[in-house]
């Protein structure tokens, strides 16, 4: 097996919540006490992450016209 090295800082919008959606599932799969405590906030950050990328599709007046 060979590590490859990553750099963070070139992760793109999907590459990047991939990779932290990865990294929180890693961490609750490991289920370590101390880690589970920052988890929540990580949570929250991926949700927020989430929404941010997947915007709706409508144009923001649609709901008005109808």
């Amino acid at each position: 097996m060979e590590i490859k090295k990553i750099y963070y800082h070139a992760l793109q919008h999907m590459e990047h919540f991939q990779f932290a959606s990865h990294v929180l599932a890693m961490c609750n799969e490991a289920d370590i006490e101390k880690l589970t405590l920052v988890l929540a906030p990580l949570q929250k950050a991926i949700d927020a992450e989430d929404k941010a990328l997947n915007l709706p599709r409508q144009e923001e007046g649609t709901k008005m016209l109808e």
